[in-house]
């Protein structure tokens, strides 16, 4: 390939082009943007093609450097980042739902609207599982591991990623070594694939976005209108935070910061996958911000499941909205609930395909007596217009994580880049 198109390609500036045409012929001819939907569905499968095997050798090798070279103590310190990190956003999303009241003052139209779009995605998800803690456990320990990386669970990676890692590192310095450097062979081809799939990713972002534009219809903005607002400003706000989060860590400017790490968050806000996301994140922390290798590895892949901040947001605040919706009192038990049922409903959530990802959302609404229905709804009607904001927080998140943990300035995991 001609190298000045391959660097036009690859440019930052290719893929918002990308997504700017997608957005804009979307919203302008529906039906083109729908038509476009099985191109950009392939490009993201192509895209994940290498992210899961990615997942599985960078968390075990790191980990498994962690044992041998006696450095285990970085995480506990990366577990308390995670749930610190976490309640923090939960209590944020809350206080902000409390006090702007998204789900109050819906007009009888709008409310009608909702009723319509339940009693619909009831007639659709008939027959689908129902919600239970125990279909949790199932997605977390699977009967098969090659099963469960076909069907996308990658809370079930991750376990096994975590329990392959501590057994290379009880190994020793020798087997586990040689063993490190085979999965790390592996990680370095994989990555390189990616490279060459990433030519394509202005294409498949346009595919994409024109299809997430099409679908978000008029009616769904202005029913939910003030929800959606809630959680665009709190998105908004929460970057800005964690920009000077990363700045201070690195020493970089915030603006430079945003520039180094743009690639990975167009590729977030266009594809509303954090997996997908995980290649050019793991360059962009290891390369672009400094932070060497061991850091990327170890908390990128973890965060993709364990530190999902966007998710969290998502959860709490729809929680809130739907018990405005039904005028339930929110006192101090029913926050906790929804605090700490919002954080594990929302790890769920990144490992749950399709419909066992609503009725985890039930799980948490369950005791509040409110219908199921209105659970599916917020995930399936909402999810064209809040996937790519929540999806380009969580990457963000994890990117912030990884400089917290890595940072020159007094970083937990200050090993140079391998």
């Amino acid at each position: 390939m001609n190298p000045v198109l391959l660097r036009w390609l690859t440019s930052p500036w290719a893929v918002l082009g990308g997504l700017s045409a997608g957005a804009v012929l979307g919203i302008l001819v529906p039906a083109a943007g729908a038509a476009l939907a099985p191109f950009g569905e392939l490009y993201l499968s192509l895209m994940q093609m290498c992210v899961l095997p990615i997942i599985v050798t960078a968390i075990s090798t790191s980990i498994a450097r962690l044992l041998i070279s006696d450095s285990a103590n970085a995480l506990p310190r990366l577990a308390l980042l995670f749930i610190a990190g976490m309640a923090l956003t939960a209590l944020l999303s809350l206080t902000v739902a409390v006090v702007v009241e998204p789900g109050i003052g819906l007009a009888i139209n709008q409310k009608v609207f909702l009723a319509q779009e339940m009693l619909r995605q009831e007639a659709q998800s008939a027959g689908g599982p129902q919600p239970s803690l125990w279909l949790l456990v199932q997605m977390i320990v699977p009967t098969n591991i090659v099963r469960a990386a076909a069907e996308g669970h990658t809370l079930a990676l991750l376990l096994f990623s975590l329990l392959l890692g501590l057994g290379l590192g009880k190994l020793g310095n020798e087997q586990g070594g040689q063993a490190i450097g085979v999965l790390d062979a592996f990680y370095n081809a994989l990555v390189k694939v990616m490279g060459w799939i990433q030519v394509g990713l202005p294409f498949g972002l346009l595919a994409l976005m024109a299809n997430h534009a099409a679908q978000g219809g008029s009616d769904m903005f202005i029913a939910l209108g003030r929800l959606i607002a809630t959680i665009y400003a709190l998105v908004i706000g929460m970057i800005m935070v964690l920009t000077l989060v990363i700045s201070a860590r690195t020493g970089i400017r915030p603006l430079t910061v945003l520039a180094k790490v743009r690639e990975p968050l167009f590729t977030a806000f266009g594809t509303a996958s954090s997996i997908a996301s995980l290649p050019t994140a793991l360059r962009a922390v290891e390369l672009k911000l400094g932070l060497g290798r061991q850091a990327a590895q170890m908390v990128l892949p973890l965060g993709v499941s364990l530190y999902p901040l966007g998710n969290v947001l998502h959860v709490v605040i729809s929680s809130v909205f739907v018990l405005q919706l039904y005028g339930l009192p929110i006192g101090i038990d029913a926050a906790l609930l929804v605090m700490v049922g919002g954080i594990l409903v929302a790890c769920a959530m990144t490992g749950a395909p399709g419909i066992a990802s609503m009725t985890l959302l039930a799980v948490l609404l369950s005791p509040f007596g409110v219908p199921v229905e209105v659970a599916i709804v917020l995930l399936i009607a909402l999810e064209p217009v809040l996937d790519p904001p929540l999806t380009l927080l969580n990457v963000y998140g994890n990117i912030a994580a990884a400089a917290i943990l890595g940072g020159k300035r007094t970083g937990l995991i200050a090993t140079p880049a391998a």
